[in-house]
């Protein structure tokens, strides 16, 4: 049994791996579509059949092992009824739910709570000595419905991947999934202790200051999440409170996202009108079963569903139906109760349908909370779709805008009993000072009284005035606090998006150089205020953050930058190991060492979960291909890792992956057709065209990048990449290679040895086509842009030689020597010019520089 790499908990059997003692997947009916690719790979796709009815009841049939005909004429006396039998079946699965599972490697230390989808166990990682929730699939949903499906198994297997694909601080993170040996599916996930949002609302204070306070610590993050699900057209379909954990620190998690839906994945679950036979299974402990989840049902908790979901309207549920959630979930902490309320669940549900809102429309008018979140939740529980914010992004923007103008009504109010308070200190000085003048005139009559009197009039005085200037500086305090707090929520605004422009790093970068903008303001705030240890380390925590944003932004950058010297080192036998020694170096500053077999586990799950898995595994199949048979060893090793890398990956990026490692263009040429192609990143179609490229299908791949970079003109990769492959095709197309290379010049954004190597291929390219001053330019400016760069000078030698400048190729090539390794390929190259420019020149320089019409090639020049 594999174990997770040491980020992660221990993952069990994972369902990448193979259970021998599992069953197989035939014996329940036909499993999920994702359940069928696993087991084309050798992963049981849905183990573990229930005990049949016949058994449940004790009957072997008869002497041919019949059953009994149907007129009931040889029935036992003792034989239940099909609706008892029925209802031992959904009490031996209740039962079975409540039993600890058998996890592997994990020490199982109680049940925190029971859904409609799974039961959530609290565990124990004896590996790591830590705590982690485990969710496990209900029993009933383990088996087939009417149609033979496994929708549970499809469900919960869809809710893995969606919470895996959510990276973000506010959604509870995925480690792990695989199967019991009961074959039950379960995940392991982060274990926030703390409370749920709805039992926190019964701590609320209905104080203006408090439930901003509320809303901005609790109601903000959850808007925040929904709105980063929205980007990837993700919707959650089940907002309410009790799917939103606040941890002990007070970090919010967005749960349960069991019967979310990839608006983008045509092939998702559709809704269907609810049954008798799909009521949610209530258990001791659970949450009442208005406010749970039904699958398999109308999607979606009655208490808080949107009139489309209630109906079943499945062509109007998209992002505005989780924002009527999010705004379901603001009504109840405005008002204490949800949208729709009452003791009987078929009524509530009856009211989703009908949309009857008026009496929460009341409600919300009738509280004492401010207009704006009143307005903004009556916005977003609108019955009319069309009448609601469009997504939660708007939601979230607007709920900034209202928080901001609620506090800045609360400042104005501070400030105002501020001065009211500073004017009340400077009328009783005054009157302190008109007492003083009258005891002058008593001084003779009772001096030592009048002395002690005024003594502790000016320590009242003395008293007031601290107190005066304590508030002003708690003030300042709360206003540097303001400040610092909107600055660091900017960071974190510009900062989230480019953990997902991998595919566009000039976005990427961008989007970090904005967020350092902030974090330097905000450092700026807080070095004019006085000092507050606590928003000292919430700055410092920020900085780390984007350290870390940086970092991943600088592998992606190192990525790129191997893929690029890979594809244009050719087919020189030099370029292979400069290649191969170019993948172990990316993962070497990682940190893994490729050829180490007892980290393979770790360096598997590293790929697999890493941000740019898709050019990683390149770079491996790259790695296989150019490791030459003599190093048989390490060419099985990666092939292994390729291998046990794929199974999990769509049909389409195997044969992508097998046909590269096969050089196989044919297939390579097919897949480039395909209309999914169209959904890849422009880094992705890149990559498309760079492998059609590599197994010696030029014109296929110079085709394939023109057609994308005409829809992506001003995309830097695709225009270079396509200016090289034209310049490799036969004959040579140099007049469009120019015209694209010269474009990638003048939008190129990338660091200066990128900007370098553009002006290179751009000084080759007008080379082939016979304009040697502009190639002399163009390989020059390359220069300039990276002084250490060989590959330009080399190419400018060739240049000058060319124009019979020999001394001028002589000291190019000199130059070029100081660039390289005494003993590589490339010096021992230069040597060679070096010797013939040296034996060009001295038997040159016998030559009369103008007699018999022969010149110097200096002369000649000149």
């Amino acid at each position: 049994m594999s174990r997770q790499s040491s980020d992660g908990p221990p993952r069990g059997r994972d369902l990448d791996e193979p259970d021998e003692d599992a069953p197989g997947p035939n014996d329940r009916g036909r499993v999920a579509p994702e359940a069928d690719a696993l087991d084309r790979f050798g992963v049981p796709g849905n183990p573990g059949p229930h005990p049949s009815i016949e058994s449940a009841i004790g009957w072997s049939g008869g002497p041919c092992g019949e059953l009994p005909p149907p007129d009931g004429s040889q029935r036992g006396p003792d034989l239940p009824s099909l609706e008892e039998l029925k209802r031992i079946r959904e009490e031996d699965n209740r039962r079975r739910d409540l039993e600890p599972p058998d996890l592997p490697g994990l020490v199982v230390l109680g049940r925190i709570r029971g859904g409609g989808m799974g039961v959530i166990w609290r565990v124990r990682d004896p590996e790591f000595d830590r705590l982690l929730a485990v969710k496990v699939l209900r029993w009933k949903l383990m088996e087939p419905d009417s149609a033979g499906r496994t929708t549970g198994v499809e469900r919960f297997l869809a809710e893995t991947r969606i919470t895996a694909q959510l990276a973000h601080p506010f959604i509870i993170p995925v480690h792990a999934r695989g199967w019991l040996r009961d074959g039950r599916l379960y995940f392991t996930m982060k274990l926030i202790e703390g409370k749920t949002l709805d039992a926190l609302f019964a701590e609320q204070s209905d104080t203006e200051r408090r439930r901003i306070e509320f809303v901005q610590k609790n109601f903000v993050p959850i808007c925040q999440a929904i709105a980063f699900a929205h980007r990837q057209d993700i919707i959650h379909r089940d907002l309410k409170p009790s799917n939103v954990m606040v941890g002990d620190h007070g970090e919010v998690q967005v749960m349960d996202w069991g019967i979310a839906k990839n608006l983008a994945d045509p092939g998702d679950f559709g809704i269907e009108k609810p049954s008798a036979a799909d009521a949610p299974e209530q258990e001791e402990g659970d949450v009442d079963s208005r406010y749970r989840t039904r699958p398999g049902s109308v999607l979606g908790t009655a208490s808080y569903i949107s009139p489309e979901s209630a109906l079943g309207n499945i062509a109007q549920v998209d992002k505005r139906t989780d924002v009527f959630g999010l705004g379901a979930i603001l009504c109840e902490i405005l008002t204490g109760q949800p949208p729709y309320d009452g003791d009987d669940e078929e009524a509530i549900q009856q009211q989703a349908e009908q949309a009857q809102l008026g009496p929460a429309m009341t409600r919300l008018r009738g509280c004492p909370a401010e207009p704006e979140l009143i307005e903004l939740a009556t916005r977003c529980l609108a019955p009319d779709a069309a009448d609601r914010p469009a997504d939660a992004e708007e939601v979230a923007s607007a709920l900034e805008a209202c928080i901001s103008g609620v506090e800045a009504k609360l400042e104005t109010a501070k400030l105002a009993r501020v001065a009211a308070e500073t004017k009340a200190a400077e009328e009783r000085k005054r009157r302190k000072l008109a007492v003083a003048s009258m005891a002058v005139g008593l001084l003779l009559v009772a001096i030592a009284g009048t002395a002690a009197w005024l003594w502790q009039r000016e320590r009242d005085y003395n008293a007031e005035a601290a107190r005066i200037a304590k508030a002003e500086a708690q003030e300042s305090a709360d206003r540097v606090a303001l400040q610092v707090d909107g600055a660091l929520r900017n960071a974190t605004t510009f900062m989230e998006p480019g953990w997902k422009q991998t595919g566009d790093l000039e976005l990427w970068r961008s989007s970090l150089e904005k967020s350092l903008g902030e974090l330097d303001q905000a450092q700026k705030f807080l070095d004019m205020g006085p000092e507050d240890d606590a928003l000292r380390q919430r700055v410092l925590k920020a900085r780390n953050e984007w350290d870390k944003a940086n970092d991943a932004l600088r592998f992606h950058v190192d990525v790129n930058k191997c893929m690029a010297r890979i594809f244009e080192g050719g087919t020189r036998p030099e370029a292979y190991h400069e290649a191969a020694s170019q993948v172990d170096a990316i993962f070497r500053k990682q940190g893994i060492d490729l050829f180490n077999a007892q980290t393979r586990g770790h360096t598997i799950a590293w790929v697999r979960d890493h941000g740019a898995s898709t050019q990683l595994r390149i770079l491996l199949a790259a790695r296989f291909y150019w490791t030459p048979l003599s190093e048989f060893w390490k060419k099985s090793y990666v092939f292994g890792l390729l291998v046990e890398l794929d199974p999990t990956q769509s049909a389409n990026y195997t044969k992508w992956l097998y046909a590269l490692i096969r050089k196989d263009g044919p297939t390579l040429a097919s897949l480039a057709d395909d209309p999914d192609v169209a959904k890849l990143p422009t880094g992705g179609k890149v990559l498309m065209g760079v492998a059609l490229q590599w197994v010696g299908m030029t014109d296929e791949a110079a085709r394939f990048l023109e057609k994308w970079q005409a829809h992506h003109p001003d995309d830097f990769w695709l225009n270079y990449y396509l200016g090289i492959c034209l310049l490799q095709t036969e004959p040579p197309r140099t007049d469009e290679a120019l015209r694209y290379l010269t474009a990638a010049v003048s939008i190129c954004k990338e660091d200066s040895e990128t900007y370098s190597k553009t002006y290179n291929s751009l000084g080759i390219a007008y080379r082939m086509n016979a304009d040697p001053d502009k190639a002399i330019f163009a390989c020059r400016r390359a220069i300039d842009l990276d002084p250490e760069a060989f590959i330009p000078r080399e190419n400018l030698g060739r240049l000058v030689h060319g124009q019979k400048d020999w001394e001028g190729a002589l000291t190019v090539f000199r130059d070029a020597k100081k660039r390289v390794a005494s003993n590589s390929p490339e010096a021992r190259r230069v040597d060679e010019w070096i010797r013939h420019l040296e034996r060009d020149i001295e038997r040159n320089s016998h030559l009369p520089s103008q007699a018999g019409g022969h010149e110097s090639p200096n002369a000649a020049k000149n």
